[in-house]
């Protein structure tokens, strides 16, 4: 089949498939050395979806290549549940995260409320000086006044230094209201920038709660998905193969298949047989390490490693 016939009957574009080809995930079947074009086996029709299934839930290019080289079923089924307990991880730290942004924005708009307080304040003090300002004005006109009528001149220059009085006491007094409004102003400047910043917290807010929502959202979607995948793969194992990696999740800390490491186990790390590491290239029986009990699995990479040691 041409790459165009191919992208047709996996619903894939011919990007995606050449962008395949390059990471090594799907290989046609035969290339032409003249041309460069692509061909591909009706066969491959599955991986392919499988492939496009899998990039779609966000699994890694490299555990993509993991399944698809583990023949055994129950190794793919191992290394489909392992991207899902991540998947899960990853939803256990939505909570915390959403709870943190909650408290960061009430803490904001608690400094935002006591910015908002402290400029009422001012403004009432600021009214009261005012206010106390006119009656010290009132009582320099009542004063005035008795200083026209009187006729005695010890009573006049007494006027005169109440009057003195009062006037100190009022300049002292706009002194303090000049303190109050230029303080009103520095405070209002502070206040416009606090009311931006809760303004910003808020829509801040509403995104990081939003963003971890539709991220739980997506990956409540993968976890279905993958739970369907995994159900399909475990349907066609021998049952008694799936309660032996059940039994190994519960008593391995969830770590049930691993991979052929230089020769040893990946779980336990202890040298294999030559028979089990074999079995696991056979990829033909159900091969485990002697020692723990684990599946084990060899896959090219490991084979490429091995020879460059």
């Amino acid at each position: 089949m041409s790459i165009g016939d191919f992208a047709r009957a996996t619903h894939l574009s011919v990007r995606t498939l050449r962008r395949y080809h390059e990471a090594g995930l799907l290989e046609p079947d035969t290339v032409d050395v003249h041309t460069g074009y692509r061909y591909y086996d009706p066969g491959q029709i599955p991986t392919a979806q499988v492939i496009h299934r899998l990039r779609d839930l966000d699994v890694p290019l490299p555990e993509v290549r993991r399944i698809l080289a583990a023949d055994d079923l129950e190794v793919r089924a191992g290394l489909v549940a392992g991207h899902l307990r991540r998947l899960e991880a990853e939803l256990e730290s939505i909570d915390p995260e959403r709870e943190k942004t909650r408290r960061d924005s009430i803490r904001t708009q608690q400094v935002l409320d006591q910015a908002k307080q402290d400029q009422r304040q001012l403004e009432v003090r600021r009214k009261d000086l005012e206010n106390e300002v006119e009656a010290k004005k009132e009582q320099i006109l009542k004063f005035s006044q008795q200083q026209l009528e009187t006729k005695k001149n010890v009573e006049y220059q007494t006027l005169g230094r109440e009057i003195d009085h009062v006037r100190s006491a009022i300049s002292e007094i706009e002194e303090q209201e000049m303190e109050l409004m230029e303080q009103q102003d520095v405070f209002k400047s502070t206040l416009a920038e606090a009311n931006q910043v809760g303004e910003e917290a808020k829509s801040g807010e509403a995104k990081k709660i939003s963003d971890p929502d539709e991220r739980e959202k997506n990956i409540e979607s993968e976890l279905d998905a993958l739970d369907e995948e995994r159900d399909e793969i475990v349907s066609k194992i021998n049952k008694k193969m799936v309660a032996h990696y059940e039994r190994l999740l519960d008593t391995k800390e969830g770590k049930a298949i691993v991979g052929v490491d230089h020769g040893s186990c990946g779980g336990c790390h202890m040298k294999l047989q030559t028979q089990e590491i074999v079995n696991a290239k056979s990829g033909r029986e159900m091969a485990t390490c002697t020692n723990c009990g684990r599946l084990i699995y060899y896959t090219r990479e490991m084979v490429m490693a091995d020879e460059l040691d």
